[in-house]
């Protein structure tokens, strides 16, 4: 976050998992999951998204930990 006021406000980052992936690494809904990316490891709760397409996954927008756009590769795992 770039605003400590809107930091405040803003919901916790999370990583967005659609029904099947969040099954396929058994993670339920607020569950710890671990994501490496760009050689560095975050962790955020997982967030049960229905509409994401299988394979992928959403991070939070407000996130400046990451500095990527566009398309790009991570592993999610379970914490």
């Amino acid at each position: 976050m770039l605003s400590q006021a809107i930091a405040g406000r803003a919901h916790k980052p999370f990583i967005a998992l659609n029904n099947g992936d969040a099954k396929r690494l058994n993670v339920s809904d607020g569950e710890m999951m671990e994501i490496a990316l760009a050689g560095k490891k975050h962790r955020f709760g997982a967030k049960i998204k229905p509409e994401l397409p299988d394979g992928t996954a959403g991070l939070y927008a407000g996130l400046s930990l990451f500095p990527v756009f566009g398309t790009t590769y991570a592993k999610l795992s379970k914490v």
